[in-house]
């Protein structure tokens, strides 16, 4: 009798060795099947999403105070403030100047003065007193910049206006 067991032992592990070879090729087979109809492909775009560009139109020096003599020029290059010479005379500290620039956006996004960047003397100190939250395209607006100094001489400085999208228009 252990000799019928043993047959119907083996018999079974032969069955269940085939059934899993049967689906594990049936398994396999699918996925093949599934990898040949899928299909790769590439997108290509060209995405516009608009543009940033200020141009500052004007600059004007408002007031000044503590200065024996003081002289602005804006100089222009076809309607744009290209560069700006403020020559001081002091023999008081602090002296102080408040610059006014007539900027437009001439984009097409929304934009936003989010400061001002100067090389780096301690000597001299700049701040925007005033801006607008948003310039809209087409739209021309006026930034207050203060400047302030202590002694110094012949120092000649550069300084940017930062301007970035403004992502909410009010």
């Amino acid at each position: 009798m252990s000799i019928i067991f043993g047959k119907k032992a083996k018999k079974k592990s032969i069955n269940l060795a085939l059934i899993l070879f049967v689906l594990i090729f049936t398994l396999g087979a699918m996925g093949a099947g599934y990898a040949a109809w899928t299909q790769k492909f590439t997108v290509r775009a060209n995405i516009t999403t608009g543009q940033l560009q200020i141009k500052i139109r004007d600059a004007v020096l408002e007031n000044s105070a503590g200065h024996e003599s003081l002289s602005f020029t804006a100089h222009r290059d076809d309607g744009v403030v290209e560069k700006m010479e403020m020559n001081v005379e002091t023999y008081s500290n602090p002296y102080q100047a408040v610059i006014v620039f007539t900027v437009e956006n001439t984009g097409t996004v929304a934009a936003a003065c989010r400061g001002l960047t100067k090389d780096a003397y301690p000597e001299i100190t700049m701040e925007i007193m005033e801006a607008p939250d948003i310039i809209v395209p087409g739209a021309t607006e006026q930034i207050k910049v203060k400047i302030s100094g202590s002694y110094c001489y012949n120092l000649n400085f550069s300084a940017i206006l930062q301007f970035e999208q403004a992502l909410h228009a009010k």
